[in-house]
């Protein structure tokens, strides 16, 4: 590490967990800025057993999802099989709850579960998601859709602010929504990054109006992989 160029980088996370890893992996010049919480949604343990009973098939749409669900061992009991939408879900439920999840054999989205599961010929799912997630990406597949939500997210504005007022050489945006309320910040805030790394294909395409393009890194990366993909940036960054 001490051989790289010396580099300043904004993880924009709600998982203080990943801040901590990429912090050690990237250096001291590392922020945390947690723009994004979390809120509970009010009694969705009894909502998801209620729609389980009806169909006993659990899609799991976030590795928050999959924190909550590990906590809630009566919902995963009662389902017959469980399906994760890539593998960083996947990771928190068998480390978490012991619970290994069908994991879609292409492609890391709620749309491409959707179709490993209809191929796999359920004929209906319960999908356990972010309620600002309610019906995106359930259009056009072949099976019967339920949506619970089990929490929902909670901007912390003057997070955001201060992020927005920070200028460093990569920042790593890691959901589609946090990229998308982050370069709104800044049209305001006037800080910014001199080049982004984005988890996933949507959060690349929400933080392209983040001039420049960002390096759009697979969700199913691990926490070294997305490491050496800062890193990288910040030495064509700094080879001028």
């Amino acid at each position: 590490m001490s051989r790289e160029p010396a580099c300043s980088y904004l993880v924009l996370t709600p998982s203080e967990d990943l801040a901590i890893e990429l912090h050690k992996l990237l250096g001291g010049s590392t922020f945390w800025i947690p723009v994004m919480g979390f809120r509970e949604v009010e009694g969705w343990r009894d909502s998801l057993l209620r729609a389980l009973r009806r169909c006993p098939i659990l899609g799991i749409t976030s590795p928050r999802g999959a924190e909550l669900l590990a906590r809630a061992p009566e919902v995963l009991e009662a389902a017959e099989r469980v399906y994760a939408v890539g593998p960083q879900t996947a990771r928190v439920l068998v480390e978490m709850a012991g619970v290994k999840p069908v994991v879609p054999s292409s492609g890391y989205s709620v749309s491409s579960m959707l179709r490993e599961a209809e191929a796999a010929g359920e004929r209906c799912i319960v999908l356990a998601r972010s309620k600002a997630g309610l019906g995106k990406g359930v259009e056009g597949v072949g099976l019967r859709v339920l949506e619970e939500a089990v929490y929902e997210p909670v901007i912390r504005r003057e997070m955001l602010e201060e992020a927005a007022r920070l200028k460093v050489d990569v920042a790593v945006l890691t959901s589609g929504e946090i990229a998308r309320m982050y370069c709104r910040a800044l049209e305001k805030g006037g800080g910014g990054a001199g080049g982004y790394v984005a988890i996933g294909v949507s959060t690349a395409l929400a933080a392209s109006s983040c001039p420049p393009r960002p390096l759009c890194v697979p969700s199913s990366a691990r926490r070294a992989e997305l490491a050496r993909a800062a890193l990288a940036l910040c030495r064509l960054l700094k080879s001028g």
